[in-house]
């Protein structure tokens, strides 16, 4: 994967960095999840998203896609959910919302 053993902290450097600057030190959600592939939503389907909607998705958009895959769903760069492709009617899913907008 993406993260390895040399790029880990100890628990006594978590520490340290408290006081200091410890959002520095973590990843965020939306670059742990970079290696995904991604949509941009605009508000509605934002909107849509919070309630679980599934959304349709551009065939030329989805084309490198596969059936199950995990993508980003993102508006205006930040992360608003994990959803998973389904091929048969090209939409995603929103399995995991984690943001907001």
């Amino acid at each position: 994967g993406q993260f390895s053993i040399e790029n880990a902290l100890t628990l006594e450097e978590l520490e340290r960095m408290v006081s200091a600057s410890l959002a520095e030190a973590l990843i965020s959600p939306g670059n742990a999840l970079a290696h995904l592939a991604s949509i941009e939503l605009d508000e509605e389907q934002t909107r849509r998203t919070f309630h679980g909607t599934d959304l349709s998705v551009p065939e030329d958009e989805a084309r490198s896609w596969i059936h199950g895959d995990s993508i980003r769903m993102t508006n205006r760069g930040g992360l608003i959910a994990v959803g998973t492709f389904d091929a048969n009617n090209r939409t995603v899913h929103p399995a995991v919302v984690i943001g907001e907008s």
